[in-house]
């Protein structure tokens, strides 16, 4: 059997598993594994799953390797999510849960092996227009009570989206492809950002904070958001356009389903609008709660976060998304301080450089950061937090990222450009995403008002 020196997918006839397994098909390529259909030795139809990671490796002879040694233990992490990954779905019979029935090492990587299902991606089905209210019902249900299954494990999904649910021939949906993987990918910051970890309109805002904690509440969002399509033909706004909208006093983009679309129960467009608060603390929190809505229709829905929300509302959303510095929930989670409107037309100005020596750069605010090498990168770490204006920066915080306009903040003269655009727009404090400790937590800096 000849195979290219460097080619992604397994050759037509490929046997893995001692023949256990023979590959009949390319099916996809995710970004983080490739999918295949097969035949076991029964010849019985089954998809095997491949860890590959794409952006940083590549296949020599059957084998899978590093693009780059740098990139070895990010490799060998995600194969290990992989395979956790594999051995927690295995314990699912679930009919909306893709069942697994083995996890294998082998060409230097891991395999799934998982049922066929016979049918199209959901994705597929909302372009074909063929989705009546009935069916979209019968699927926000039964995948409802999946993801409870899913939650009650103690397990987060990650990654639910119209190309991750398969429609089989009776309109049963099942999930498949779950996001350890990607979640683990996550973790490592920089050398990982080729591969895409958010989908566009479906992530919450939590899942572009890295190491920022995650809950059941951002499942339902992203359920939400499929669903939205499903009915509407269009996903819903992008998270960190809505929560940028929010930060500028302007509009959010997204659109609610309430006392829309009369062909579906009401109870499920309000549901949907509440799972897809800017706000994990305003959502629904379980699939229980949705199902609630469904049944009872509430005639007044808790708003979504819409229409020129004040700053207090914003600070709610920001405080809840990514401060979660905790495992347990029921401990209490540490918070930002809280935005403030612009009053009496004040004009707010950004901190300047105003001295830097031996890698020690000084604010006018009295904010002293020390641009440190890290690898092939820097860092940005708070040495002295700022001694003008209300601040949550401590000691030792490392910079990741300005929350309001989306943007990383690695080096000073990306913390300058920043700080110059939030002044532009005249807007009172900037929100940093921080690596404080072990964990990802927001704080906010004040700008500098401009004295008469």
């Amino acid at each position: 059997m000849q195979l290219d020196q460097f080619s992604d997918p397994l050759p037509i006839g490929t046997t893995l598993l001692q023949g256990q397994y023979t590959i009949e098909k390319f099916l996809n390529d995710g970004g983080f594994g490739i999918t295949y259909l097969a035949v076991d030795s029964l010849d019985r139809p089954m998809v095997i799953k491949e860890c590959f990671p794409r952006a940083i490796c590549r296949r020599s002879g059957l084998d899978v390797g590093t693009r780059a040694i740098s990139h070895r233990e990010e490799f060998r992490s995600i194969v290990k999510a992989f395979v956790e990954e594999a051995r927690n779905l295995s314990q699912f019979e679930h009919p909306n849960i893709v069942k697994v029935h083995q996890v294998f090492d082998e060409n230097q990587t891991a395999y799934m092996a998982m049922d066929f299902i016979d049918g199209q991606e959901l994705t597929d089905r909302i372009e074909q227009g063929n989705l009546s209210s009935s069916t979209i019902h019968s699927i926000a249900i039964k995948l409802l009570d999946a993801l409870d299954t899913i939650h009650a494990s103690g397990m987060l999904h990650r990654d639910i989206s119209p190309d991750n649910i398969l429609i089989d021939q009776n309109d049963n949906p099942v999930l498949i492809d779950f996001g350890a993987a990607k979640q683990e990918a996550s973790q490592h910051g920089p050398k990982m950002t080729s591969i895409r970890v958010t989908k566009e309109g479906y992530s919450p805002q939590e899942f572009y904070v890295s190491g920022a904690q995650q809950f059941p509440s951002s499942d339902l969002y992203a359920l939400g958001a499929t669903l939205y399509h499903a009915i509407t033909g269009t996903a819903p706004a992008e998270s960190q356009a809505r929560l940028l909208a929010l930060a500028q006093e302007k509009d959010d983009p997204y659109i609610p389903l309430s006392g829309t679309h009369p062909e579906h129960v009401p109870g499920l467009l309000i549901a949907i609008d509440r799972a897809m608060n800017v706000s994990p603390k305003e959502r629904l929190q379980n699939g229980h709660q949705w199902l609630n809505y469904i049944a009872t229709t509430p005639p007044k829905p808790k708003p979504v976060l819409r229409r020129k929300m004040a700053f207090v509302s914003l600070a709610i959303a920001l405080v809840a998304i990514g401060i979660w510095a905790t495992n347990d929930a029921s401990k209490t989670v540490q918070t930002a301080a809280m935005i403030t409107p612009p009053i009496n037309n004040d004009i707010f100005k950004a901190p300047v450089l105003t001295s830097q020596q031996n890698g020690t750069y000084q604010f006018s605010n009295g904010m002293e950061i020390a641009e440190i090498p890290y690898g092939n990168n820097v860092i940005l770490q708070i040495t002295t937090p700022p001694i003008a204006g209300s601040t949550d920066m401590q000691i030792g915080d490392i910079l990741l990222a300005e929350r309001v306009l989306g943007v990383s903040v690695g080096r000073i003269t990306e913390l300058e450009n920043v700080l110059r655009k939030l002044e532009q727009q005249n807007l009172p404090k900037a929100v940093f995403s921080v690596r404080r400790g072990d964990g990802v937590v927001l704080a906010n800096l004040s700008m500098m008002v401009q004295q008469p």
